[in-house]
C-alpha cells in the first residue's frame, strides 16, 4: 500500500489574513489520490504547544486550511523568513507524517504603461529585510498576461532579467 504524503502551501491573499493549506495524498499507480480524515497540527517555527497555529482534519479533497491566528501576529510580522511545520496526529497503527515549509517574505509589483501607442509591462520583486522592502536585482522573471485559454507571453522573450533596480520590463508585442 502506498504511503500518505503531507505537504504545505502558503497563501497571502490581498487584504486578507494569510493561511496555510494542508494537503494529504498518496500515489496510486500514476496518479495522486486525496486522503481525507487526516488530523494535522500546524506550528509556526517549531513543534511546540505555544507555537500551535491550529489543527485541521483534511476534507474529501485531501485539503484543509489553517489561518495565522492573531495571537502569533506579532511574531509573524517581525520575521523576514519563517518556517511552518506540520505534524499529523496518527491513529492506532499509523505513522506520524510531517512537513516543513520555509517562507521568505516578498512582494511583486506589476505596472503597465502606454505612451504613443507603445505598451509596456514591468515587474519588480522586493524582499523584506528588517522594516524595509529591498529590490532584488538581476533576478529572472517571466512576464505573461493571463488569458482564458492560457497565458500569453508579453514580448518575444520567454524570460526577462531584472536590472540593478530589480525591474524587468518588456514592450507588449501583439501579433496582428
Amino acid at each position: 500500500e502506498a504511503s500518505v504524503n503531507l505537504s504545505l502551501k502558503y497563501f497571502l491573499p490581498e487584504n486578507k489574513a494569510p493561511f496555510i493549506k494542508v494537503i494529504t495524498n498518496k500515489k496510486t499507480g500514476r496518479q495522486f489520490e486525496a486522503v481525507k480524515g487526516v488530523t494535522v497540527n500546524v506550528y509556526l517555527g517549531e513543534v511546540a504547544e505555544d507555537k500551535l497555529m491550529g489543527k485541521v482534519i483534511t476534507a474529501a479533497n485531501g485539503e484543509g486550511r489553517v489561518a495565522f491566528p492573531s495571537s502569533l501576529k506579532a511574531s509573524w510580522d517581525s520575521l523576514d523568513i519563517f518556517t511552518v511545520m506540520a505534524e499529523s496526529v496518527p491513529a492506532a497503527k499509523e505513522e506520524t507524517l510531517s512537513a516543513e515549509l520555509t517562507i521568505k517574505k516578498a512582494i511583486l509589483i506589476l505596472d503597465t504603461a502606454s505612451e504613443g501607442g507603445d505598451r509596456t509591462v514591468s515587474a519588480q520583486l522586493k524582499e523584506k529585510r528588517g522594516n524595509e522592502w529591498v529590490a532584488i536585482p538581476e533576478i529572472e522573471i517571466k512576464l505573461k498576461i493571463k488569458r482564458l485559454l492560457g497565458n500569453l507571453t508579453v514580448g518575444e522573450e520567454e524570460i526577462f532579467t531584472a536590472d540593478e533596480n530589480g525591474i524587468a520590463s518588456s514592450a507588449f508585442v501583439k501579433d496582428a
